[in-house]
């Protein structure tokens, strides 16, 4: 049974368009019956075809057991501790302050008005005239954090690296002091940094402001400071030992940075107004407004409560495709693996690719009973490594083939394949950053695997565009090399000059990396595609990069909608497989298996 409180509270919203607004009120004055700190609201009814100014609220929602009340049009209503918090630090002096507040706008008791609601997001948050991030009390160290981000967005040009000049200064402080780090992670480690709603509504304001107590910082000054950093991070600063290395607060203040990838992101895509044309030979990341895919995969580390609600937190965002447009409006009554398994089959058949398949596999073990080729989103690698995780952007193994893709059960699904080579042998898997584990050493073992002798394996000499010892190194590193422009990713295809710089010098010789872009950017470019993968040898001997959990005799396809070729691997019945994950394989990633009339054969994926 409802409590007849709340049931008093919200009256119906009758109208299409129509929202609650919640008037913060300013503390009582002194001497009237109503305690000072007593924080007291009233509710009212607005449309969003004529609404009045109001801010949206953005927040963790933190623990509902963890509970304070305040005065809702006079009348006690219980909400989680840090929108309690959030409310008190944002009430104003002297003059009411209109907002907009999930927990509160909302009838959380009644399904159809979340569902309708929800599906009103992108509205209210671009309509709101501000988006005010709350991210937590303040504390002793705070100012240093932001102090951080204030002096990064004003220097553009310097370095976060301490050993290189101009590098950023606060207060004394650099990359290198203790207790600037410890701050700077303390700040980006705050809830409202990893949960999914969050990342929403921060991308669709139109002017955000972040407040932690009564300390606020502009939102244009951290998308700033982010740009700034990451074009450091990219270039001049990479493996910086101060940022990279040091995970003395549980983390390092790189993996901290990283953890606003998502976000950023995804802001600046929104804001793009014009794509910028692409080719196979460059390849421009983050130009252009995301696919829903893209979204997805960005922001599968980020938290929600409701596994469901990994899909419907983001559909409110603007993408370049449609697909999101199905979700817009949640439905919970359908099960978790249902709602993922519609997503999949909806994107391969509007999209015409298979593009999904790549974000199936090396995740972890799946939380929820799914067909192979269907994501859990609700599992992750880490921040770090999910930036690097899927292939499927710079490759076209299918050429222009759309997916052939049909549904036969809820597990399972009728393809065609080309069915090109078996694994035969794998190497070692290499994970970027694991201690005690050198390349050098790594790449030492997958040449002799791919039987290059020790002349071949020379780092310092030239080779012939299509000797043994140039498809090693364009195999390991997915003939791509990354550079930054303007703060912004490019990557690009491997050429014979750059393939010749290859000395990889032992992770300690820091300086080396330093003035040596291409090293840099190569080893940038081997730590992409190892992640998830290792090296192996199929048996007709082409040399690749295989997902990880790949054994001998998984079968390598390609088949129509693949940018990728996949490893299958046979499950039960002749003809049906499961699926293992993406591989790169130099000669068949842009089209050359469906060249010469491929024989395509029909298989079931499970």
């Amino acid at each position: 049974m409802r409590n007849p409180d709340i049931m008093t509270l919200y009256q119906p919203l009758v109208t299409q368009g129509e929202i609650r607004l919640l008037q913060l009120m300013p503390p009582e004055p002194k001497g009237e019956p109503s305690a000072i700190n007593d924080i007291s609201c009233t509710l009212s009814h607005a449309s969003l075809d004529r609404p009045p100014q109001f801010e949206a609220l953005s927040y963790a929602w933190g623990q509902n057991a963890e509970q304070q009340t305040i005065l809702v049009n006079g009348r006690r209503k219980a909400i989680t501790c840090n929108l309690y918090h959030a409310l008190g630090d944002f009430r104003p002096d002297q003059v009411p302050r209109m907002l907009w507040v999930d927990a509160i706008c909302i009838d959380q008791d009644n399904q159809a008005e979340r569902e309708e609601q929800v599906a009103q997001m992108r509205r209210i948050y671009n309509l709101a005239s501000s988006v005010s991030v709350y991210l937590g009390q303040a504390w002793e160290g705070l100012e240093l954090a932001v102090g951080f981000f204030e002096a990064a967005a004003a220097n553009k040009e310097h370095h976060y690296e301490p050993s290189m000049q101009p590098h950023l200064v606060i207060n004394g402080h650099d990359a290198t002091s203790p207790l600037l780090r410890q701050n700077l992670i303390r700040f980006l480690s705050l809830p409202w940094w990893k949960r999914l709603w969050t990342a929403q509504e921060y991308v669709l304001g139109r002017h955000v402001t972040l407040q932690c107590g009564k300390t606020i910082i502009a939102g244009e000054t951290v998308q700033t400071a982010y740009a700034h950093l990451a074009q450091h991070e990219q270039t001049c600063c990479l493996n910086s030992p101060s940022v990279a290395a040091d995970a003395s607060f549980g983390l390092s203040l790189l993996e901290a940075f990283i953890g606003m990838d998502a976000t950023e992101i995804a802001r600046a895509s929104s804001m793009t107004s014009q794509s910028q044309p692409q080719d196979h030979n460059h390849i421009f990341v983050q130009s252009e407004a995301l696919t829903f895919l893209e979204a997805l995969a960005f922001f599968r580390t980020r938290q929600s409560t409701d596994p469901r609600d990994k899909i419907y937190g983001i559909t409110g965002m603007h993408y370049k495709d449609s697909v999101a447009d199905f979700f817009v409006r949640p439905d919970y009554n359908l099960s978790v693996e249902a709602l993922y398994t519609t997503v999949t089959h909806v994107m391969i058949r509007e999209t015409g690719k298979l593009d999904i398949l790549s974000h199936a596999k090396g995740y972890g073990e799946p939380a929820y009973s799914l067909p192979s080729f269907v994501p859990d989103w609700t599992v992750s690698r880490s921040i770090e490594s999910n930036r690097k995780a899927v292939l499927d952007a710079f490759y076209n193994a299918s050429g222009s083939r759309s997916a052939d893709w049909t549904v036969v059960d809820s597990a399972t699904v009728r393809t065609t394949a080309v069915l090109i080579d078996e694994v035969a042998t794998l190497g070692t898997g290499y994970r970027p950053g694991l201690e005690g584990q050198s390349l050098h050493g790594i790449l030492n073992d997958w040449a002799a695997l791919a039987r290059l002798d020790s002349a071949e394996v020379n780092y310092r000499d030239k080779t012939g565009m299509f000797s043994k010892s140039c498809r090693f190194w364009r195999t390991i590193c997915g003939s791509k090399m990354s550079f930054s422009l303007h703060g912004k990713t490019f990557w690009t295809d491997i050429d014979d000059a750059a393939s010749r710089d290859l000395v990889l010098a032992e992770e300690t010789q820091y300086a080396a990396f330093l003035n040596c872009p291409a090293v840099a950017s190569f080893q940038h470019s081997v730590d992409y595609l190892s992640t998830g993968r290792r090296f192996g040898v199929t048996q007709n001997h082409r040399i690749a990069m295989f997902p990880e959990k790949s054994q001998r005799g998984d079968v390598l396809a390609v088949l129509p909608g693949g940018r990728v070729p996949f490893i299958l691997r046979q499950k039960g019945d002749v003809g049906n497989y499961e699926l293992v994950g993406e591989a790169y394989v130099l000669e068949i990633m842009m089209g050359e298996a469906f060249r010469d009339g491929p024989h395509l054969e029909s298989i079931f994926l499970v």
